[in-house]
């Protein structure tokens, strides 16, 4: 699954050190926060002159298995989906985007991890 990922988002992903810190309760599908669960994925962004790139990181204590379906917009949309098995204390890039923009841009990551499902939003993402 992992080299497919790869493939898909055309880049070299790598398992990374995992990275001290805690996570934020996910929440259910009712929006209320689930104290059991943690969000085993996050995005993280750099931005630079004329683009970004978003990058999806996966990290869990235990070990839990996550689809996502990333959505990101400037310039152009670029979309990725996936699905994985996350090992216990192990940091993974699963996702890599870059897109061109002119200042605007928005990227949303929808997860469904277990019986919990959650959205993450990075950018100017107009209000839902």
């Amino acid at each position: 699954m992992r080299a497919l990922i790869i493939g898909l988002t055309g880049i070299t992903g790598a398992i990374t050190a995992a990275v001290a810190g805690a996570s934020a309760p996910a929440m259910n599908t009712a929006g209320e926060a689930d104290m059991g669960a943690t969000q085993a994925l996050k995005l993280e962004r750099e931005t630079r002159s004329g683009e970004v790139e978003i990058r999806v990181i996966g990290h869990s204590d235990n070990a839990v298995e996550v689809s996502y379906h990333l959505d990101v917009k400037g310039n152009s949309t670029t979309r990725h989906s996936g699905k994985t098995r996350l090992k216990p204390g192990v940091e993974a890039t699963l996702s890599r985007v870059k897109v061109s923009t002119d200042g605007d841009w928005c990227a949303t990551l929808e997860v469904e991890q277990g019986e919990d499902r959650y959205t993450l939003e990075e950018g100017s993402c107009p209000a839902s």
